[in-house]
């Protein structure tokens, strides 16, 4: 199974500061369950934007992950909420 890591920029008042990344599957779910608990359970898009409820790119294409850099992942929880990730993709990893 192909894994797709989203590692995130440091904040910049807080530079040493390193978010855990989320890794994905081909469809966007989020693995380690286990941690998570179903929040966030799935990106369904990016947004270039902190802002809850904008989309600028919706789901998730494997194809694609260079388009991802600078922009705010946009998840999907267990409840069928959703949010948009505090942090800028800084680069995408495949594994």
């Amino acid at each position: 199974m192909t894994t797709y890591s989203l590692h995130y920029e440091s904040p910049a008042d807080d530079p040493l500061k390193v978010p855990y990344p989320h890794h994905l599957d081909e469809q966007g779910n989020v693995g380690r369950q286990d941690f998570w608990r179903g929040d966030p359970l799935k990106v369904i898009g990016f947004s270039r934007t902190k802002r809850v409820g904008t989309v600028s790119i919706y789901g998730f294409n494997p194809e694609h992950t260079e388009e991802l850099v600078g922009l705010y992942p946009v998840f999907m929880d267990s409840g069928n909420g959703f949010s948009t990730g505090q942090d800028k993709i800084a680069r995408v990893t495949l594994s």
